[in-house]
C-alpha cells in the first residue's frame, strides 16, 4: 500500500473513533487519535466530553511505551495550552513520537498551527490536511465559531412534494413517515441548541427534545417570543434548560428569574427598521459566545423567513414526503424578497439519500461560510 494509502486507512479510523462523540463533547470539537507503530495500531481514543481526556491522551495511554517512535494520526491539531486539562501537544513530545499526520489546524486562535510548528521545531515529521474535508465536515459548529463567533445554523424541514410544510390551519403532523422522523431526532441531538418560535409553539405544543434515539444529553431549548406570548404550562418548559429571546422590557426579566429556574431570559433591543422584531444575527452571536457550536431550527416559515433574509442560515435539511397537500404553508414566506431567478442566492445539494419512505436532500449555499 502506498504511503498515502496508509495515511488515508489510518485517518478513516481516526475519524470513525471521532464520531463516537457526536453528540456528547460539546462544545469541544469530536475528535479522533489513532497510534501506529511498525504497521499495527497500538492506542486509539476519542474525546467523549467536555472536560474528560482528550482523543491523544487516551491513545496515548493506550500504547504507553510502544507510543515512542510511532506514527500519530489525529483528526485535529492538538491543543497546546492548559485548559480543564493538559495540553496534549507536550504529552505527544514526552512521548517520544516519531511522526504526526493531521487532518485539519485547529481553529481556535489559541493553537492555529502552533502546535505543528512546535512539532516541527522539535524535530517530528508532520504531514497535514489528510482528509481534511471530513474533519472539517466533522466539526462544522466549532469551526465556524471559531473563526465568525457564530454557531452552524441548521434548518431542519418537512414537506410535501409539492413544497408544502404544513395544512392552511397550521397542522403539520405528520407530514413524513418514521423512519425521517427519527433520522431528524439525531440530528437534533448532535445539536447544542434547538431553537424554534412561539407560533409554532402555540399552535404544534411540541417538545422539541430527543426522544428517538438514546442520549446522556438534552440541547438546549430556544424560544423567539419577542412580545412574551409563552404559555408556561406547555410540556416544552418541563425539566429542560429553556432560553427565551424576546424583545426588551423594563419589568420582564425579574419575572421569569423569579418564577422559572431553568428559564432564562434574553433580551434584545428591536430593529430600527422594524420596532416589531430584534435582529436574529445578535441571538446567534450571544450563543456563539456561550459556546453553542450547532443550532438546529425547527420553526414556522416566518420565522424561518427571517433567518433566510438575514443570510444567516448554513444548512437546511429537508425531508421530502412523497403525498401531495395541493394547498397550505411552505418554509419560506412573502417577507423573502422576490425576484427574478437570476437573482436568487445559489444553493447547492450536499446530498440526497432516502430515509424510509422519505427523500432527505440536504441543501447549502453556494457562497458560504463552507
Amino acid at each position: 500500500m502506498s504511503q498515502q494509502g496508509v495515511q488515508t486507512k489510518y485517518m478513516r479510523r481516526a475519524l470513525a473513533l471521532a464520531k463516537k462523540g457526536l453528540t456528547t463533547t460539546m462544545p469541544n470539537p469530536r475528535v479522533g487519535c489513532v497510534i501506529v507503530n511498525e504497521n499495527e495500531i497500538v492506542g486509539e481514543g476519542f474525546h467523549r466530553y467536555s472536560g474528560g481526556q482528550h482523543a491523544e491522551i487516551a491513545a496515548l495511554e493506550k500504547a504507553g511505551e510502544k507510543a515512542y517512535g510511532s506514527t500519530v494520526y489525529i483528526t485535529l491539531e492538538p491543543c497546546n495550552f492548559e485548559g480543564k486539562t493538559g495540553a496534549c501537544s507536550l504529552r505527544l513530545l514526552e512521548a517520544g513520537v516519531k511522526r504526526i499526520v493531521v487532518a485539519m489546524k485547529d481553529p481556535n486562535p489559541r493553537v492555529n498551527g502552533k502546535s505543528l510548528k512546535e512539532f516541527e521545531n522539535s524535530g517530528i515529521e508532520v504531514n497535514f490536511g489528510v482528509l481534511e474535508g471530513e474533519a472539517r465536515e466533522l466539526n462544522l459548529g466549532f469551526t465556524k465559531r471559531m473563526e465568525t463567533g457564530l454557531p452552524w445554523l441548521r434548518v431542519k424541514v418537512a414537506s410535501s412534494i409539492d413544497g408544502f410544510t404544513a395544512l392552511r390551519s397550521g397542522n403539520s403532523k405528520w407530514i413524513t413517515g418514521a423512519r425521517a422522523r427519527r433520522d431528524g431526532h439525531i440530528w437534533r441531538a448532535r445539536s447544542c441548541a434547538v431553537l424554534t418560535g412561539v407560533g409554532t409553539l402555540m399552535s404544534d405544543n411540541p417538545l422539541l427534545n430527543v426522544r428517538a434515539i438514546k442520549t446522556d444529553r438534552q440541547p438546549v431549548k430556544v424560544l423567539v417570543d419577542p412580545f412574551h406570548r409563552t404559555d408556561f404550562s406547555l410540556d416544552f418548559f418541563k425539566a429542560s434548560k429553556v432560553i427565551i429571546a424576546s424583545l426588551k422590557k423594563n419589568d420582564s426579566s425579574s419575572i421569569y428569574n423569579s418564577k422559572f429556574s431553568n428559564i432564562e431570559l434574553l433580551e434584545f433591543n428591536p430593529k430600527m427598521e422594524d420596532p416589531e422584531k430584534f435582529s436574529l444575527r445578535s441571538l446567534m452571536l450571544e450563543l456563539g459566545n456561550r459556546e453553542f457550536n450547532e443550532v438546529q431550527v425547527e420553526a414556522g416559515f416566518r420565522l424561518t423567513s427571517e433567518f433566510f433574509s438575514e443570510g444567516l442560515i448554513d444548512e437546511f435539511i429537508v425531508y421530502i414526503s412523497p403525498r401531495f397537500l395541493v394547498d397550505g404553508l411552505g418554509f419560506l414566506g412573502a417577507s423573502v424578497k422576490a425576484g427574478v431567478l437570476s437573482d436568487k442566492p445559489g444553493w447547492k445539494i450536499k446530498e440526497a439519500k432516502l430515509i424510509g419512505g422519505d427523500l432527505r436532500v440536504i441543501l447549502r449555499p453556494v457562497l458560504k461560510f463552507t
